[in-house]
C-alpha cells in the first residue's frame, strides 16, 4: 500500500508525527510511507527513518489557494496510487489537497462546520476531553484506529547524514554546554527578561542562546547587560539547530518546538510550562530524560499577569538534578 501522511503544522507537531509514522511501518510493513510536509519544516522528516518519502507543501507561497492545491497535485508522482491519505491537522487544505491527489481513502477528524467533511470517508472520532488529556504523540498515533490498533511509542529522531562535527565547528561552540531556548511564538509561554538573565549569570556551564526574531532581540538586550553567553538566534537552519541540542549536555526550553527536538533525540531536557493546561498534551509520558517545571500566566487587560513563575532557581536545580541522571544512551543499553 501507498499511505501519505499529510502532516502541515509547526515544528513540535511535526516532530511528534514520527510516532504515528513509526506505527504505520509496524502495523504495515510492507507499505511505502509518503510524507508531506510544511515547506518550513521540510528537513525534520529526514530524521524518520521510517518515511520513504518527503514532499513539501508551500501553503504559504506557490501552493496557497485552489491554485496552489492544483498545482501541488499535478506534480505529485503518486496521484491517484495512494490507498490511505491520514491528515493530522484538521483543515480544509489538507483535505482538498488530500482529495486532488486522488487518496481513496481519507482518515481525518472533520473540520468544525465544514461542508468538506463529506470527503473524510474515514473519519477519526474523538472528543475535547480526549484530546485534553492525551499527549500529542499518541493523540497523532491514534488516527491509526480506523485500521488497526496503534501503540504508544516513544518519540525518536535521528538524522543520519549530518556532519555533527562541521556544525559544532561552524558555530565554535564549546565541549560542553546547555542551550537556552526561552522564546515561543506566543508571549504566555516565554521566560522573563530577568530570570534568562539570572540563569545565564549562574549557570554551570556554558549557555547557548537559540530561537528566532524574539530570541535575537532578547540576546541583544542580554549583551547591553553584560551577560556573557553565546548568541546563534536566528542563525541556524533546523538540521543546525538539532544537532546543537543533540550535543548539549541540558537542553532548557519553554513549551516549544525546541521541548520536543530536545528529548526526542536523546537530550537531558528541563522543560518550562507557563500554562497548566497544555502540560498532559505536550509533555511527554514516562520519559526518564526530561524535569518539567510548570508555572501560571494569565492574560489580562493590562497585559500578562505573572500568577506562578518559574525563577532561575528553580531551573537551576532542575538542571543540576538532571545532569546526574545517565544519559539516555546508557539506559538504553
Amino acid at each position: 500500500m501507498n499511505i501519505a501522511v499529510i502532516s502541515l503544522g509547526f515544528l513540535g507537531d511535526t516532530l511528534l508525527v514520527e510516532a504515528l509514522c513509526k506505527n504505520i511501518r509496524k502495523k504495515f510493513p510492507d507499505s511505502k510511507i509518503i510524507f508531506i510536509v510544511n515547506k518550513v519544516f521540510e528537513e525534520v522528516p529526514l530524521g524518520f527513518d521510517c518515511v520513504d518519502e518527503i514532499y513539501s507543501f508551500d501553503k504559504k507561497g506557490k501552493h496557497k489557494g485552489f491554485g496552489g492545491y492544483f498545482r501541488f497535485a499535478k506534480g505529485f508522482p503518486y496521484r491517484g496510487k495512494i490507498d490511505y491519505c491520514i491528515i493530522t491537522h484538521e483543515h480544509e487544505r489538507s483535505i482538498i489537497t488530500a482529495k486532488l491527489i486522488g487518496a481513496k481513502k481519507i482518515i481525518s477528524k472533520p473540520v468544525k462546520n465544514s461542508p468538506l467533511n463529506l470527503l473524510i470517508n474515514m473519519r477519526r472520532p474523538i472528543s475535547q476531553k480526549e484530546i485534553e488529556n492525551t499527549y500529542k504523540a499518541d493523540y497523532f498515533s491514534d488516527f491509526l484506529k480506523p485500521l488497526v490498533e496503534p501503540e504508544h511509542m516513544p518519540v525518536h529522531y535521528e538524522r543520519k547524514d549530518i556532519d555533527d562535527r562541521a556544525v559544532l565547528k561552524k558555530y565554535k561552540l564549546p565541549e560542553s554546554y546547555i542551550v537556552l531556548s526561552p522564546t515561543s511564538k506566543d508571549l504566555v509561554k516565554d521566560w522573563d527578561f530577568d530570570n534568562v538573565k539570572c540563569f545565564i549569570d549562574n549557570s554551570p556551564l556554558p549557555v547557548v542562546l537559540v530561537g528566532t526574531d524574539k530570541a535575537l532581540m532578547l540576546g541583544g538586550k542580554l549583551a547591553e547587560y553584560g551577560s556573557d553567553f553565546i548568541n546563534i538566534t536566528n542563525r541556524t537552519s533546523i538540521t543546525e539547530l538539532g544537532v546543537i541540542i543533540k550535543h548539549a549536555e541540558v537542553c532548557v526550553s519553554m513549551d516549544t518546538g525546541t521541548f520536543h527536538f530536545s528529548y526526542a533525540q536523546g537530550t537531558k531536557t528541563v522543560g518550562i510550562f507557563f500554562n497548566s493546561y497544555f502540560v498532559k498534551m505536550w509533555a511527554p509520558v514516562n520519559c526518564d530524560n526530561v524535569e518539567l517545571l510548570v508555572g501560571n500566566k494569565k492574560i489580562e487587560k493590562n497585559g500578562i499577569r505573572c500568577v506562578k513563575d518559574v525563577t532561575y532557581n528553580d531551573v537551576l536545580d532542575s538542571v543540576n538534578k538532571i545532569l546526574k541522571k545517565p544519559c539516555l544512551e546508557s539506559v538504553l543499553k
